[in-house]
């Protein structure tokens, strides 16, 4: 409780031209903008800000955990070079924020397939639980598609649910859309 009362000071510390995205221990800062130069040296002062509130309130950053990444359109482009504590940032195509990956295209689908894959393992679970010789029945079955499944899909949805439909159909949606033999005994026919 007390290190929450703490942290949530270490927004002050953040430039005005800079956004700070904050919750519990998670903490992200980022700039948009049409020239690199400025954003980096923009990005570059906050960083260095927000290193000295830390090192006067007795935090510090793991520099191995940070990481920048470079939201952009362009085919030809340079990254930036941003340093926390004297080690250079690395510069990552993606990155895991509060659960949901973020990748430079901004397109999601490094997320989609990130849940595709959680997704599959719980599915398969429902098609043991759910057989049809000894399976669970429908009440039973339904309870644990919205316990292990739906909450992954629901989560962050506000922000991946713009992905384009390409992306949309590499995720966990078309492993049950080829119909009955994927989906579990008792949820099919089901409505949410």
């Amino acid at each position: 409780m007390l290190f929450n009362l703490k942290i949530n000071n270490i927004i002050k510390s953040v430039s005005k031209h800079v956004n700070a995205s904050l919750f519990v221990d998670d903490f992200a800062i980022y700039a948009e903008g049409k020239h690199l130069q400025h954003l980096e040296r923009t990005i570059q002062l906050c960083i260095n800000n927000v290193q000295k509130w830390v090192s006067e309130n007795g935090f510090r950053f793991s520099v191995s955990k940070t990481t920048c990444v470079h939201f952009h359109r362009q085919r030809i482009y340079t990254e930036p070079a941003l340093h926390l504590d004297g080690q250079p940032i690395p510069v990552k195509g993606e990155a895991k924020f509060l659960g949901v990956v973020f990748d430079s295209k901004l397109n999601f689908s490094s997320h989609v397939k990130y849940l595709k894959k959680k997704c599959l393992k719980a599915l398969n679970l429902l098609r043991v639980v759910g057989h049809t010789d000894w399976g669970a029945d429908r009440a039973t079955l339904l309870k644990l598609y919205r316990t292990l499944v739906r909450y992954k899909l629901d989560y962050g949805s506000v922000i991946y649910g713009f992905a384009k439909k390409k992306t949309h159909s590499e995720g966990p949606g078309s492993y049950t859309s080829p119909g009955p033999s994927y989906c579990p005994r008792g949820l099919q026919n089901v409505t949410y």
